[in-house]
C-alpha cells in the first residue's frame, strides 16, 4: 500500500515544463507538421538534451525573400530523442527527432518583429536579428513564453 501512494504521490509533481523557442525555415515547418515530430540536425544533439517530454515549443518561422519572420504554432513534445537513419535527404540533414503535438498553428503567421521591444531574452534591440542567427532552440524565461505563447493562443 505504501508502494502505491509513493507512486501517486510522484505522479503529482511532476516538474513544470520547459519552454523553448524553436527555429525553422517555413518549409520545414510544414513538413513537420505533416510527420508529427520535431527534427534536429547531428550538430545540435548535445545542446538539444535538454529537451524532455512535455516540454512546450514555440515555432520561430525565419525571414525569407517572400515574408518576414514570425512565429507559426505552439507544440509540445511528445516523446524522448530519437535517432532515424537517412532514407531521403531532409533524413539525412536532420536524423534527431522528437514527437510532437501540435497545438496551434497560426495561419497566417504572426510577425515577430513587433515583440522584440518587450521579450527580455533579446538584448540588442537595434541589431535583434543576429542574436537569433545559427539557432536549433532558445530556451524562454516564463515572461517570454507567456507573452509569445499568448499572442498565438488569441489570435483569431
Amino acid at each position: 500500500m505504501l508502494g502505491s501512494q509513493s507512486a501517486v504521490g510522484e505522479a503529482l509533481t511532476q516538474p513544470e515544463p520547459n519552454h523553448w523557442l524553436l527555429f525553422a525555415s517555413r518549409n520545414t515547418w510544414k513538413h513537420l507538421q505533416s510527420r508529427g515530430e520535431w527534427a534536429f540536425a547531428s550538430k545540435v544533439e548535445r545542446k538539444i538534451e535538454g529537451l524532455a517530454e512535455n516540454d512546450i515549443g514555440i515555432v520561430y518561422l525565419r525571414s525569407d525573400m517572400d515574408a518576414p519572420s514570425a512565429l507559426g504554432g505552439l507544440i509540445e513534445f511528445s516523446g524522448r530523442l530519437h535517432r532515424i537513419s537517412g532514407r531521403n535527404l531532409f533524413d539525412q540533414m536532420f536524423p534527431v527527432r522528437i514527437p510532437i503535438i501540435i497545438r496551434k498553428v497560426s495561419d497566417p503567421p504572426i510577425e515577430f518583429k513587433p515583440f522584440v521591444k518587450r521579450i527580455c531574452f533579446i538584448t540588442n534591440k537595434s541589431n535583434w536579428g543576429s542574436h537569433l542567427q545559427g539557432r536549433a532552440m532558445l530556451r524562454l524565461d516564463d515572461s517570454d513564453y507567456s507573452l509569445l505563447a499568448d499572442a498565438i493562443q488569441n489570435k483569431t
